[in-house]
């Protein structure tokens, strides 16, 4: 899994919001350590967002 921390990390400081979408090749035990750091950071509710599921499925809602 590569994720760019420091685009990511640069959003989050101007207060946009993030969308972090992990291949689906990425262990479900690496996923969501990501979204319970943020969580645990003290992030505002939906200014972090780790997407989990299949693209097809996420692209038709």
């Amino acid at each position: 899994m590569y994720l760019s921390y420091r685009s990511i990390g640069s959003a989050l400081a101007l207060g946009n919001g993030v969308a972090i979408k992990p291949t689906e090749d990425t262990l479900v035990t690496v996923r969501l350590p990501i979204a319970r750091i943020y969580e645990e950071a003290g992030l505002p509710p939906g200014l972090p967002n780790v997407i989990i599921g299949d693209v097809k499925e996420i692209a038709e809602t």
